[in-house]
């Protein structure tokens, strides 16, 4: 992990969310014992990535974010910073 380096680009966020859900799905079928998912995200809030410009990348973020939200919970990290023009408000504002 020290050795990882943030990118300085936005994130494709909605295909984040499709891949937590993919990995839900194998956990409910694999693991069908375990009852409680969470997805942590861990973000700047950063509008690129919560706010596409694009109407079609605003619709796949709500519908990935929706499709996720009916399979775990959801927990966002701001770990922007303070000077940042950033969003802030997670995905509950899409």
């Amino acid at each position: 992990i020290n050795n990882l380096r943030p990118p300085h680009a936005g994130g494709d966020l909605a295909a984040t969310l499709a891949q937590a859900e993919a990995v839900l799905e194998t956990a409910r079928r694999d693991q069908p014992k375990l009852v409680r998912h969470e997805v942590h995200v861990i973000s700047d809030l950063g509008r690129t990535s919560w706010q596409p410009e694009a109407s079609t990348a605003q619709a796949s973020l709500r519908h990935e974010a929706a499709k996720l939200s009916e399979l775990a919970g959801l927990v966002v990290y701001d770990v922007g910073q303070p000077d940042a023009p950033n969003l802030g408000g997670g995905l509950e504002s899409l």
